[in-house]
């Protein structure tokens, strides 16, 4: 039996170890975290006009969040709402993270919201700072990188995105950030920054700090990122390893605006509402126009075959685009930024044997970035798991809950990351007949040049899968999985005096 079937098992049957009981989640015991931001009264202000009441859990847990990123943040930002006790442990200084994501002329690229992540941010109460912050995508342009030439273009139609209740939308990172980050605070998480997780024991529900210091929770959530810690801990380190022959560099940048109206061709790419895609052999680059309309951005996925050193696993932008092996003359760039990755797989589980260890984020679902969906995962976990710790009503219940979140996002989140790879690689493919063919089909689904007119066998071979991906709701499948399995089986271990019987 694998170690996620036990879990499966475990989730309708036996429970794990009975935690210790704790205070409940009264307002009065809710942690403080003072900000000091000066964009916090502004946001505090927009932030609750279309926010949607939540359960809240009838006993508190103390969740520990390792990794203060947008997985971090959004995690930490349900479970609080849901009425649990969130301390987030971030290694970097927070207060110079933030300044810096809430400085216009730092380099962090654009995220992509589809319209199931759009859907969520309003579900949370950022629609207004989405207004003003973000703005609408109504129209994919593909072009051949390596001629130049258009291959098609989709628009997004109204009957389209009205079926889906949600827009297309680009904000760039730093914005999202700092609504995250904002919205924890509002919700009263607890942050240590300077705070850098060394080591973790799930027998033990603790984490290490670099400092010596050992902290206690009742469930610890890894949050840290693509090359996570807490992975190993989770997964006994038998996971797959990376493949180290599979290595991508991801360069970010920006070019204003006045130079690009400057040259004729480039001036045909500012338009606000479109995005450009290129697919070139081996790399693809996709562009957008950012709110306001000043600055240009793109972000390239190239193939790498150059060594990586350690500190390529961080974002640095000391990097030219001849370094990372891209031969593309971009003198209008006024900033960059690159990472090197290593593909990873998907994890075998997201839930540690003893249940006290979850992963969320690139944690769990390791894809590399600028994905149309990596970002919309991300939130996705965070509400699973905020929508099903709203609901805990026996400490005993712990094991099963985080059993449920793996049960619902596993397969969806593994098989989204494989399905997301596999596009990349039919995008990259090399100049000649597998490129001719690639455009070939490209060019009859966008024939048309709109969602709503295409022919049905071929839209669902090509499109289905995005579309499947764009109409996902996390609520509605915790809601699901309650009503199949959790409401039954946890009524009657509360009316039984809240004590556990298996």
């Amino acid at each position: 039996m694998s170690k996620r079937d036990a879990h499966a098992k475990r989730s309708r049957t036996a429970n794990a170890r009975v935690i210790e009981p704790s205070r409940s989640p009264s307002s009065s015991s809710r942690p403080i975290c003072v900000c000091t931001d000066p964009l916090f009264p502004l946001f505090a202000t927009i932030m609750t006009t279309d926010a949607k009441p939540q359960n809240r859990a009838q006993v508190c847990v103390k969740f520990i969040v390792v990794g203060g990123g947008i997985a971090g943040l959004a995690t930490a930002s349900t479970l609080r709402k849901a009425g649990h006790d969130v301390l987030v442990l971030e290694k970097g200084n927070g207060k110079i993270k933030v300044r810096n994501t809430c400085s216009h002329t730092s380099v962090h690229g654009t995220d992509r919201s589809p319209p199931n992540m759009t859907k969520l941010l309003h579900k949370w109460g950022l629609g207004p700072v989405l207004q003003e912050k973000a703005h609408k995508c109504d129209k994919f342009i593909f072009k051949n990188g390596n001629s130049g030439d258009l291959i098609g273009a989709m628009n997004m139609g109204q009957e389209f995105l009205k079926d889906l209740v949600a827009d297309f939308m680009f904000l760039q990172h730093k914005d999202l950030y700092t609504m995250l980050y904002q919205l924890t605070v509002k919700e009263g998480v607890e942050f240590r920054f300077n705070a850098t997780v060394v080591d973790a024991d799930s027998e033990q529900v603790s984490v290490t700090l670099d400092s010596g210091e050992t902290l206690f929770g009742d469930v610890i959530v890894g949050a840290d990122g693509y090359d996570s810690l807490l992975r190993q801990v989770v997964t006994d380190s038998d996971d797959e390893p990376p493949d180290v022959n599979d290595r991508h560099v991801i360069v970010t940048f920006t070019i204003p605006v006045h130079l690009m109206e400057e040259d004729e061709e480039l001036r045909s790419l500012l338009n606000i509402r479109e995005w450009v895609i290129w697919l070139g052999e081996g790399y693809i680059m996709n562009a957008n126009m950012l709110v306001g309309g000043k600055d240009f951005t793109a972000t390239i996925i190239h193939n790498y075959y150059g060594a990586r050193q350690p500190e390529d696993q961080d974002w640095t932008e000391s990097r030219t685009l001849e370094s990372c092996g891209i031969h593309l003359m971009l003198k209008l760039a006024t900033s960059l930024s690159s990472r090197i990755y290593v593909r990873r797989p998907p994890p075998e589980d997201f839930v540690c044997n003893n249940s006290r260890v979850v992963l969320t984020g690139e944690s769990a679902h390791p894809m590399l970035p600028a994905s149309n969906h990596g970002v919309a995962l991300v939130l996705e976990d965070a509400q699973t798991l905020g929508c099903l710790f709203s609901r805990l009503r026996s400490r005993d219940h712990v094991s099963q809950l985080l059993t449920a979140y793996e049960e619902i996002r596993h397969p969806h989140c593994s098989d989204t990351q494989m399905w997301d790879y596999q596009q990349r690689l039919g995008m990259k493919v090399p100049v000649g007949p597998q490129q001719d063919g690639r455009d070939a089909i490209l060019r009859q689904t966008m024939a048309y040049g709109d969602w709503d007119h295409m022919e049905e066998t071929t839209f669902r071979s090509v499109w289905g899968n995005e579309l499947t991906l764009f109409a996902y709701d996390a609520t509605d499948k915790v809601d699901d999985w309650w009503g199949q399995y959790g409401s039954s089986t946890m009524e009657v271990k509360v009316s039984m005096g809240d004590v556990a019987f298996s």
